[in-house]
C-alpha cells in the first residue's frame, strides 16, 4: 500500500477532481489521440448512407503510395527479418489478392484503427513485390482498409461493400464486437472467408444469437473468454487483502451483456459477493446510482470494461463521492493502451486490465519473424508511440498470409476455408491450432469451438515505468506488469500488486 499521490498540475487546474464531464472527443484530445492521425472531427459513429462513404486506405505488396487518409508514419523495417515469403524467380505471376479490413479509423474506437494502419504498413513492406501462394504463383497482396466510424451498423455496410463491390478474397478484423460481429455476419451471409482476433467469445457468440454449438462455414477467429477472466482475475485479486466484495460496472452493449452476467456467476462461484447495478447507457455522464450501490455494499474491488470516456466520468464521480476501491480492473476496452494512463496521470497506477499481449510473451510473428518484444520495439520506432497490447493486431494478417500460402485454389472460397481449418501456427497472440480436438472446457482447451481458438490472456497492472518488471524503463512514464496469466506455457507472472491510493 502506498501513500496517496499528490495532485498533478492537471488535477490542480481542474482534472479528475473537477465536476465537468468528459466527452468522447475531449478524452481523445486529452489522451493525445485526436488530430491528424485519427481524424476525430470526421465523426463519432454516425451512420453513412452509402457503403463507400468512409475513408478507404489501400496498401499493396508492391509498395503503392499511401493515400492521404493514412496516418503519416515512417516504417523502419531494419529489424524485420527475411521470411519464406520471398519472391520466387521461377514462379509465374498470378492475380492480385485482396484482404478487406473494416477498421475504426474515426470515433471512440479510433485508437484501434491507428494500430491497424501501422500493422498494414509494416506487413506491406515485408510482403514486398509479392509472394508465392498455395497455387504456386506469385501474387501481389493488397490490404484494403475502410473506416467503420466506430459504429456497428456502419461496420456492416463497410464489410458488405468490401465483399460485394471490392471483391476481396478474405476479410480480416480485430478489436471489439462493434467491429468483429457485424463483419462476421456479412462474411457468413455473403460467403467470404474471414479471420478475426481480439474479441470476447461470449459477445461474439451470444451477442449474435448463436450458441457454443453453432458451426459457421466462413468465419474463424482467435478470441478470449470472460470465463478466462473469471479464472485469471482472482489470481491477481488474491494478492491483496480485501473483503472479496466486487462491484461490476458495465454498459448496456454487446460487451456489457456478455461480461456482466458471466462475471457475476463466475465470481460468486469463487466466493465473492457481487454487486451488479443496472447496466448504464453508453455515453452516460452521471454514475451516482452505480456508485451508491458499490458504496452501500462496500465493494473493495471494482471491475469494468467501459469505453475510455465513460470510465473516466465514472471514476471522477467515484472520487467525488468518496468511493475508493482497493483494486480497480478497467478492462482492455478503456485501458487498451497507454494514452489512458497518460491522460489520467498517476491516478492510473494500480489499475488492472485484460491485456492479450505483453512484450514479455514468448511468441514470434510468422510473417515478420519478429518476437513480441521486437514487434513492440518496431511499433515504437515506427510511430514514436509506446507499445501496447494492440500491437497484436498483426496476428490476423500473419494468419491470413499463412492461410493463403496453403490454399491451392484462390478462386475457390472452400479451398481457402479448408486451409483455415488446418491452421497450426504460432502467432504473437499465442498458438492457434484449428486441428486440435474441440473442447468447450476453458480450463483444459484452447480450441473452444469448431470456429474459435482461445488467445493467451493475462491480467496486467499499470505501474511507474521505473517499477516495470523484469526490467525498469526510462523512456516512458508508465508500464504494465503481468500479475496473472491463463497458463499458456512460459507466460510470465509477477507477484507485486500496487495500489494507487491507501
Amino acid at each position: 500500500m502506498v501513500d496517496k499521490p499528490q495532485k498533478s498540475k492537471d488535477e490542480e487546474q481542474g482534472g479528475l477532481h473537477e465536476g465537468k464531464a468528459v466527452s468522447r472527443r475531449d478524452f481523445l484530445k486529452i489522451a493525445g489521440i485526436a488530430g491528424a492521425t485519427i481524424g476525430v472531427d470526421a465523426g463519432l459513429g454516425g451512420l453513412v448512407a452509402a457503403c463507400g462513404g468512409g475513408a478507404t486506405t489501400t496498401s499493396t505488396a508492391a509498395g503503392a503510395a499511401t493515400p492521404a487518409t493514412t496516418a503519416a508514419t515512417t516504417t523502419t523495417t531494419a529489424n524485420v527479418v527475411a521470411t519464406s515469403t520471398s519472391v520466387s524467380a521461377a514462379a509465374t505471376t498470378g492475380r492480385e489478392v485482396k484482404l478487406g479490413n473494416p477498421t475504426p479509423q474515426t470515433g471512440v474506437l479510433a485508437s484501434f484503427g491507428a494500430y491497424e494502419k501501422w500493422s498494414t504498413e509494416l506487413s506491406t513492406k515485408v510482403l514486398g513485390d509479392g509472394i508465392v501462394l498455395g497455387d504456386g504463383q506469385m501474387h501481389k497482396i493488397s490490404i484494403i482498409q475502410q473506416d467503420t466510424q466506430s459504429d456497428s451498423n456502419r461496420t456492416g455496410q463497410v464489410a458488405g461493400d468490401l465483399i460485394t463491390n471490392q471483391k476481396v478474397d478474405m476479410l480480416v478484423c480485430s478489436g471489439t464486437p462493434d467491429t468483429d460481429n457485424p463483419s462476421a455476419d456479412q462474411a457468413e451471409a455473403l460467403g467470404c472467408p474471414m479471420l478475426f482476433t481480439n474479441n470476447p467469445i461470449e459477445a461474439f457468440i451470444f451477442g449474435r444469437g448463436h450458441t457454443m454449438d453453432t458451426v459457421e462455414k466462413y468465419v474463424y477467429g482467435m478470441v478470449f473468454g470472460v470465463l478466462q477472466e473469471v479464472i485469471i482475475e482472482p489470481q491477481a485479486y488474491s494478492k491483496v487483502p480485501t473483503n472479496k466484495h466486487v462491484g461490476l460496472l458495465f454498459a448496456n452493449d454487446a460487451d456489457g451483456n456478455a461480461w456482466a452476467p458471466t462475471l457475476q456467476k463466475g465470481f460468486a462461484a469463487q466466493g465473492y459477493q457481487v454487486t451488479l447495478p443496472d447496466l448504464y447507457q453508453d455515453g452516460t455522464e452521471d454514475y451516482t446510482a452505480q456508485i451508491t450501490a458499490f458504496k452501500k455494499n462496500v465493494c473493495e474491488i471494482c471491475v469494468s470494461s467501459s469505453n475510455p470516456p465513460d470510465f473516466v466520468n465514472f471514476f471522477k464521480g467515484a472520487i467525488q463521492q468518496q468511493y475508493k476501491p482497493k483494486l480497480v480492473f478497467c478492462g482492455g476496452k478503456a485501458f487498451g493502451d497507454f494514452s489512458f494512463a497518460n491522460s489520467l496521470g498517476d491516478m492510473s497506477i494500480g489499475f488492472m486490465a485484460c491485456w492479450l499481449l505483453h512484450r514479455t510473451f514468448p511468441f514470434t510473428d510468422s510473417l515478420t519473424g519478429l518476437t513480441v518484444a521486437q514487434l513492440c520495439d518496431q511499433y515504437e520506432a515506427d510511430t514514436g508511440m509506446q507499445w501496447s497490447e494492440n500491437c497484436g493486431v498483426q496476428a490476423k494478417l500473419s494468419w491470413a498470409v499463412d492461410v493463403l500460402k496453403r490454399a491451392t485454389n484462390l478462386d475457390d472460397k472452400q479451398t481457402i476455408v479448408d486451409a483455415i481449418k488446418t491452421t497450426k501456427l504460432e502467432t504473437i497472440y499465442g498458438p492457434v491450432d484449428m486441428t486440435a480436438p474441440v473442447d468447450k472446457t476453458v480450463k483444459t482447451s484452447r480450441h473452444i469451438t469448431p470456429n474459435l481458438c482461445l488467445m493467451a490472456d493475462a491480467t496486467s497492472q499499470c505501474v511507474r515505468a521505473a517499477d516495470a518488471k523484469p526490467n525498469p524503463v526510462t523512456k516512458w512514464k508508465y508500464e504494465m506488469n503481468v500479475v496473472a496469466s491463463d497458463g499458456v506455457a512460459n507466460l510470465p507472472s509477477y507477484q507485486t500488486i500496487e495500489q494507487y491510493y491507501a
